[in-house]
């Protein structure tokens, strides 16, 4: 005798992939004209886990939360928002100054899993925004000498100065 019965496997998810912050990897631009408490980007996490681990949860850890610059802000709906702290806007004295900001990522899986990302911050002068309110930030293009204090004037008159000192040692040695 050969019987047949339908058997249904449910295959449940365990918590076992960390979350993480997606595009973490590269510098993240703040213009020098950020101001106290603006919004600079917004960072959503991602899990390999399905949706059983519940919503992701942000914070700075407790050994770096002196930053006086930057903050992060959990928006509660699997997104992070990096706010500015500075109480003034950043120095345009400056090309661009570099900045760190300690993020952890927590699911709500059983039991709970973290990591934590390192964002990069890169502070410059930006450029003009012409494509609309949403597209990305740009540092503007900073002049080659401009962190010695030369400014482009000076630099053509001493490359021309050169160049005519050239001129001078040639027609003296094909005399």
């Amino acid at each position: 005798m050969v019987s047949h019965v339908p058997v249904t496997i449910q295959v449940l998810d365990v918590n076992d992939n960390v979350p993480s912050i997606s595009g973490g990897n590269s510098a993240i631009i703040v213009c020098s004209g950020t101001k106290n408490g603006q919004v600079i980007q917004t960072i959503r996490a991602a899990d390999l886990d399905n949706f059983a681990n519940g919503k992701f949860s942000f914070y700075v850890p407790a050994e770096h939360q002196v930053n006086a610059n930057f903050t992060v802000k959990d928006n509660g709906d699997n997104t992070v928002s990096i706010v500015s702290r500075r109480r003034e806007v950043f120095s345009q004295d400056r090309d661009q100054d570099f900045f760190s900001l300690v993020v952890v990522v927590a699911d709500g899986g059983e039991p709970p899993l973290s990591s934590t990302t390192t964002l990069s911050l890169r502070v410059c002068v930006c450029q003009r925004n012409t494509r609309g309110r949403n597209s990305n930030n740009i540092c503007q293009a900073q002049a080659f000498l401009s962190s010695t204090g030369l400014s482009t004037g000076a630099f053509v008159a001493i490359l021309l100065c050169i160049i005519i000192l050239l001129a001078i040692v040639v027609l003296f040695a094909t005399k």
